[in-house]
């Protein structure tokens, strides 16, 4: 356990003086995040948000930006699991990997969690942004950083659903554009944009604590049945993803060339 607590530390540190290294990347995601943002703004749908709940325009916008964060942190964990997996078998460090004692999903994972929370900086643009347009008060402090800390449980199934893409990359050696086809896909198709009715959205691991935020927000009732959803999507994501990952690392074992990433 010890030697497993060391090996996850110095991928930490690395991780970790990588990133003040390449800042710019850091950067790019801040413009990224910070002007797709600026431009579902602009495309007015809290509107939706307003009439669906009756509340007042200022409320809407908050309540897009809830979805926001949560789909954000959820994006950047989609994209980073992917990422490192892919670069790393495209480099050849994903075999080294392999040949240690330690499950490099577990580490995997931690590296995640680091990442994301370095990521949390790329919010920086995005509250401003809304500070400046919208306004805030104390309450709506208090909720977005709320937001930030329940959507971190998400970073569980988006890393399952990495691991899904992490196997393709196994088997495949790149998974090309589909990560980003499928990051914009939950951005429309899930509650982030607009309040679904439609129950099969919470089968995706941040939609339910987007709602469970907003109920806080508006100061509705919040179901136990809802915060169990939560926990339990994201929890199933893992698990899924992690058989799909180990299943593809023996198929590729027996059947792939590992030594000619």
């Amino acid at each position: 356990m010890k030697g497993y607590i060391n090996a996850i530390k110095w991928e930490i540190i690395l991780d970790f003086k990588e990133y003040l290294r390449y800042r710019i990347g850091l950067l790019m995601d801040l413009v990224v995040f910070t002007g797709t943002f600026i431009i579902i703004y602009f495309m007015g749908v809290s509107e939706g948000f307003v009439t669906f709940y009756n509340t007042s325009e200022e409320s809407g916008n908050i309540l897009v930006l809830i979805g926001y964060i949560f789909w954000q942190n959820a994006s950047a964990a989609l994209g980073y699991c992917t990422g490192t997996i892919s670069s790393e078998t495209a480099h050849g460090i994903f075999e080294i990997r392999l040949q240690s004692k330690y499950h490099i999903e577990g580490i995997l994972f931690f590296r995640l969690l680091v990442s994301c929370l370095i990521h949390l900086v790329t919010y920086v643009g995005i509250i401003l942004f809304a500070g400046i347009v919208v306004g805030y008060n104390l309450k709506d402090i208090s909720i977005l950083t709320l937001a930030i800390l329940i959507s971190l449980p998400t970073l569980i199934g988006m890393y399952g659903m990495g691991l899904i893409f992490g196997s393709i990359c196994v088997c495949e050696k790149s998974v090309g554009s589909l990560v980003l086809v499928i990051q914009t896909l939950l951005l429309f198709i899930t509650n982030t944009l607009s309040p679904s009715r439609n129950d099969f959205v919470y089968l995706i691991p941040f939609t339910s604590g987007i709602d469970i935020v907003r109920k806080v927000y508006l100061g509705a009732n919040i179901s136990v049945s809802l915060v169990g959803t939560y926990f339990i999507v994201n929890i199933v994501w893992m698990v899924i993803g992690i058989c799909c990952f180990r299943f593809a690392l023996k198929y590729e074992k027996k059947y792939g060339s590992f030594d000619n990433y």
